[in-house]
């Protein structure tokens, strides 16, 4: 078996055993369960403090930020959602939680149902990706489609340039050894 095969094949395993159980992260000493989602705490295109305040108290004019909902000078109205990458030879995907920007009156529909679960039947939505994933290259301000998703799940979120890194990794699948870097870039490894 060659070394590339061998390096895979124990980057696969240690990534099995991440995601059957606890383990102890080396990087920051925390007992993690399972493999979890990586999240960006705001979009990029944030300047204030961050904080977040209640979803309710959602605002169209000024900044506003909250766990869910991010407006900015009252001009880009941003969500967050679930982008996924398929890891090879794992069922489970490594995923992100990440920002897209809305039309105002996309934003305003996802207000509107929000609360009652309603989406995700058949709507897509163009927006522009507001986060720069470390290992991807470019990430930022990349033309993406956002699908709703129902009983209040963050909507899906898939980049429309398949031919940019990050593009090609949702379409194809990334290796057990490039997952391990990516939670090592963020601070995270068995």
């Amino acid at each position: 078996m060659s070394r590339d095969k061998k390096e895979e094949a124990a980057a696969l395993a240690q990534l099995r055993r991440m995601s059957d159980g606890q383990w102890t992260c080396s990087s920051c000493e925390q007992i993690h369960s399972g493999l979890f989602d990586l999240a960006f705490f705001c979009p990029a295109a944030w300047t204030e403090e961050e904080a977040y305040e209640p979803n309710a108290n959602v605002r169209f004019d000024g900044n506003f930020l909250s766990e869910d909902f991010c407006v900015i000078n009252g001009e880009n109205f941003i969500i967050r959602c679930v982008l996924t990458i398929p890891i090879h030879g794992l069922d489970q995907r490594l995923g992100f939680g990440v920002w897209s920007t809305l039309s105002r009156a996309n934003f305003e529909a996802y207000l509107e149902e929000f609360d009652d679960g309603h989406q995700g039947k058949g709507v897509e939505w163009t927006g522009w990706f507001m986060n720069r994933i470390k290992e991807f290259g470019e990430t930022y301000a990349k033309p993406c489609w956002v699908y709703p998703q129902k009983d209040r799940q963050r909507p899906h979120i898939f980049i429309a340039d398949e031919e940019c890194e990050l593009g090609r990794a949702q379409r194809d699948g990334i290796s057990a050894k490039r997952a391990l870097g990516v939670f090592r870039a963020y601070g995270h490894s068995a």
